[in-house]
């Protein structure tokens, strides 16, 4: 591959390619080291071998979970930095590489709609060694029809969580409607504020 890159620090991303249904997982999503270009008129060369995954799982249920997919946060300095991402199979299977450290899975569900809402995982601790984690998405307790649903198709819907008393918001998490219009969650108890972004 041959890419123009202007000056800066960059680090590459190599997504293997999929010819099956579901994915071969004996390579996975690999990152390079970070390098820098300072010379536009210079070529830097950068290789890049695919990893073998350590990091191995099925999310259940497959029929929600199948399609979708899943934000990868690293705990760094005591804060959550995004990290990587990996799709999820149609057997609801998953599997990437992962530097040894403490990780959380944001999930979300590939099948809108089948009572089951996005989770993000308690923190897992990944070592050099294969492992698997397998994660159950929550059942949904919170349902709502946007309408039109005709204009409410695949809707980008933030849940804001307000506080109880000033009533100011201090979270958030997305999700995205079905093609009828319906939207559902898992809420804890509290009050909330649905912000709703159409798609055109």
């Amino acid at each position: 591959f041959e890419l123009l890159l202007p000056k800066g620090k960059y680090k590459l991303r190599a997504e293997p390619t999929c010819n099956s249904d579901p994915c071969a997982s004996d390579y996975a999503i690999t990152k390079s080291d970070e390098f820098e270009v300072v010379d536009t008129a210079t070529a830097v060369v950068k290789n890049i071998t695919l990893l073998a995954p350590n990091v191995t799982g099925t999310i259940y249920p497959i029929s929600s979970s199948r399609g979708g997919i899943a934000d990868v946060d690293r705990l760094v300095a005591g804060n959550w930095e995004w990290e990587t991402y990996f799709p999820i199979n149609k057997n609801g299977t998953y599997s990437l590489y992962l530097e040894p450290g403490a990780y959380q899975f944001r999930i979300r569900a590939g099948n809108l709609g089948g009572g089951v809402s996005n989770l993000k995982t308690d923190s897992i601790t990944v070592t050099s060694s294969l492992q698997t984690f397998n994660f159950t998405l929550p059942s949904s307790n919170f349902q709502a029809q946007l309408t039109p649903a005709a204009s409410a198709a695949y809707a980008s819907v933030a849940i804001e969580k307000l506080d109880d008393i000033s009533g100011k918001k201090y979270g958030n998490q997305w999700i995205q409607a079905s093609s009828d219009g319906k939207i559902e969650a898992f809420l804890a108890a509290g009050k909330y504020r649905l912000h709703i972004d159409t798609i055109s």
